[in-house]
């Protein structure tokens, strides 16, 4: 989880370190508090399905007209 929160600002995703934390356990299936590739998978999509991922893709996107 260190790594993940270290990551995420420098692509300039903010999240709060409560709410990575409950994903992370969501997605975390064998307790060991590291990722597989699948559970790793997992994370990354609940974290762009979210609401400032797509709101971010979306500010990006019009402004590049």
């Amino acid at each position: 989880m260190k790594d993940v929160r270290t990551f995420l600002p420098k692509v300039n995703y903010k999240i709060s370190n409560k709410r990575l934390g409950e994903i992370f356990q969501e997605v975390d299936t064998r307790d060991k508090q590291e990722l597989g590739f699948d559970d790793f998978a997992s994370l990354y999509y609940k974290l762009m399905s979210s609401d400032q991922a797509v709101s971010l893709e979306f500010n990006c996107s019009c402004s590049n007209l």
